[in-house]
């Protein structure tokens, strides 16, 4: 198991504007990874849960709010699989928002054949 709790400063693009955003989340993420020596799988996921800050550099309106992903992946002889969800929210002082919502997967049979692919993804500027 691996675990991260502090700040990590970026910059990034607004994607309600354009705009570059400077941002800093203070996270917590955790990530465990299970083996199995006597078979043949592996399984993993991760957690990751932020409250998110950002200085939106072209309007000057700063966002508050909080961010949640979930991640996983399952692989076996027979099968393998992984998902991913996202969650964003952030007021910004002006009173706008920002709301995006992600959740995506993929299952691969024991040929290798993809055989369900899906990414949705919602942005939602207010």
């Amino acid at each position: 198991m691996n675990c991260f709790h502090g700040s990590n400063p970026s910059v990034d693009t607004n994607p309600c504007n354009g705009d570059t955003i400077d941002l800093n989340q203070t996270s917590n993420i955790v990530q465990h990874v299970t083996y199995f020596p006597a078979g043949d799988e592996i399984w993993g996921t991760f957690t990751e849960e932020d409250k998110v800050s950002g200085l939106d550099e072209g309007t000057g309106v700063v966002y508050t709010g909080h961010s949640t992903e979930w991640g996983n992946f399952n692989v076996n002889r027979q099968n393998a699989n992984d998902t991913f969800t996202a969650s964003l929210h952030v007021s910004g002082s002006d009173g706008s928002s920002i709301t995006y919502d992600e959740v995506a997967h993929e299952t691969w049979n024991a040929n290798g054949d993809l055989t369900v692919q899906f990414d949705r993804p919602t942005l939602t500027c207010g």
